[in-house]
């Protein structure tokens, strides 16, 4: 299977592979976002996108990813992983946010992360929670943020602080800077004294063999 990568933001633009998509002339194209979980204002912008250059050709698309068997393995793992260099761990697992009013139109986004973390902790005993991050604009957003959580946390207590960004599977500015840099600091700061940052790996075959599962299954569809 011939396999094209587009950005909308950054090189190689959806736009320019376009033309080389063209160019080969497929009989069905697989449509997969590095998006597991499904978003109106993620996803679904891709989509918009790739459907409006070649929707011409016969789509298959994958919405979301978020229960692929292949993919909470990926998950957990990673985050195992840094729990055996942990004795007393809490794990915080930090979304990006979204403007509130998206889930309150039917947005699913928040139920999705909801069964990606339910699945990951269900062999796991370790107390957890969800919070969001990378809030920007005067709007309402998903709460709560990513800041307000490790505040509480560490008023509670937490001294040892595992920290997933679930809804990311590679390594970009709100990984390196916002967590890394900025929460770090914050947790430092209020007493805790571990704080940890599950970090990312794009290229592991689970992470890998997930999304080559869907996009295949999304192929051999006939409807």
């Amino acid at each position: 299977i011939r396999t094209f990568a587009g950005m909308l933001y950054s090189r190689p633009l959806l736009e320019d592979v376009v033309k080389e998509i063209r160019k080969f002339s497929p009989g069905k194209i697989s449509i997969i976002t590095f998006y597991p979980q499904y978003s109106l204002a993620t996803v679904g912008a891709c989509l918009r996108d790739v459907k409006r250059f070649l929707g011409d050709f016969n789509l298959k698309v994958v919405d979301s990813w978020c229960r692929n068997d292949s993919y909470i393995s990926w998950v957990k793992k990673q985050l195992i992983n840094e729990l055996k260099r942990v004795s007393s761990p809490y794990v915080l697992f930090s979304a990006h946010s979204l403007p509130k009013y998206l889930i309150e139109k039917g947005d699913i986004y928040v139920k999705e992360i909801e069964d990606t973390v339910n699945l990951v902790m269900k062999d796991i005993d370790v107390p957890f929670e969800i919070s969001y991050q990378s809030k920007v604009g005067p709007v309402e957003w998903l709460e709560p943020s990513t800041e307000d959580t490790i505040v509480k946390l560490a008023k509670e207590g937490i001294k040892e602080l595992v920290v997933f960004p679930i809804s990311f599977v590679s390594e970009h500015i709100e990984t390196l800077y916002e967590i890394d840099v900025e929460y770090r600091k914050l947790a430092t700061k209020l007493g805790i004294e571990n704080f940890i940052r599950v970090k990312l790996n794009p290229t592991d075959r689970d992470l890998i063999k997930a999304m080559s599962e869907e996009a295949v299954r999304a192929l051999r569809e006939e409807k």
